[in-house]
């Protein structure tokens, strides 16, 4: 008869078990989809959401293709998104790898992008849209493209609706323009890439 109990107590444990496991993965992932997981939100700062970002290029998680790195064509991979909300004047785009060695890098700092458009594909952009200057110091898009030999690392591929654009002094560096941005940002979504070389 205790041979009986111990067996369902064992079963009840491992069930016990599996549904704990369970939880913590359902927690884990709620947390993957927090961008202060990520490295790129200053204390204190929030990031917006009810934009959704996916790529016909990568899944969320996965790996950014070669060819939209340094390592291939260095152009940027196709983005689409929903959730812009009514009354917004302007979207930016945005790509950061928090994972760089010498802090937060700034690939790809889009503006003026008219708030009717869905996506980006290609090296072409809409009537209006301005790219700044990113960490590399030079408007234009610079792909993935971390030390050999570093791992993974993660690049976050953010839009943001605005209602209008915040000033962006010329002297704030990258990472701040992208702060002010984000700060003044009605909604916002993201999508998580990684790269290694």
């Amino acid at each position: 008869m205790s041979a009986t109990v111990d067996t369902t107590r064992t079963r009840r444990s491992g069930r016990l078990a599996g549904v704990l496991a369970l939880v913590v993965a359902a927690v884990l992932a709620g947390c993957a989809k927090d961008a202060t997981d990520f490295g790129v939100l200053a204390a204190g700062e929030t990031m917006p959401d009810g934009i959704t970002v996916t790529s016909t290029a990568f899944l969320a998680g996965e790996a950014v293709p070669e060819r939209y790195s340094c390592e291939g064509e260095n152009i940027p991979p196709p983005l689409a998104w929903k959730g812009v909300p009514p009354g917004t004047a302007e979207l930016a785009v945005v790509i950061e790898d928090p994972d760089a060695p010498d802090g937060t890098f700034v690939h790809w700092l889009v503006v003026g992008i008219d708030p009717a458009a869905t996506g980006l594909s290609g090296t072409t952009l809409p009537p209006g849209a301005e790219v700044l200057p990113g960490s590399s110091d030079n408007p234009t898009y610079i792909g993935p493209c971390p030390p050999n030999d570093d791992g993974d690392h993660r690049y976050v591929f953010e839009v943001y609706a605005l209602r209008r654009r915040p000033a962006l002094d010329t002297a704030a560096t990258p990472v701040d323009k992208v702060r002010a941005v984000r700060n003044a940002a009605v909604a916002g979504g993201f999508l998580l890439g990684t790269f290694a070389r």
